[in-house]
């Protein structure tokens, strides 16, 4: 979890000359990343970290419950930090 939470602290960096550099490096590591995930999870990823919603207004959107939303944010989470995670840290 520290290690998840210093990534996307990292990725949402502001003026820091370098993290134009960083992203530019990520986005493409991230996009492969998100474009494996299934619709559903994907969605879940976009509206709660890049959107910044709630569970409960991410459930909304997606026409789910909230209880459904954080099942599939917390299977996202978990795919996408596995997958993200340097090679022997996952």
């Amino acid at each position: 979890r520290e290690q998840e939470a210093l990534t996307m602290s990292e990725l949402s960096q502001g003026p820091d000359p370098t993290a134009h550099t960083d992203w530019e490096r990520l986005r493409p590591v991230i996009d492969a990343a998100l474009g494996d995930l299934g619709e559903a999870d994907r969605e879940a990823v976009l509206l709660r970290f890049f959107a910044g919603l709630t569970i409960r207004e991410a459930a909304e959107v997606l026409g789910i419950s909230p209880a459904t939303a954080d099942r599939y944010w917390t299977y996202a989470r978990a795919w996408l930090y596995r997958e993200l995670a340097p090679e022997g840290e996952s």
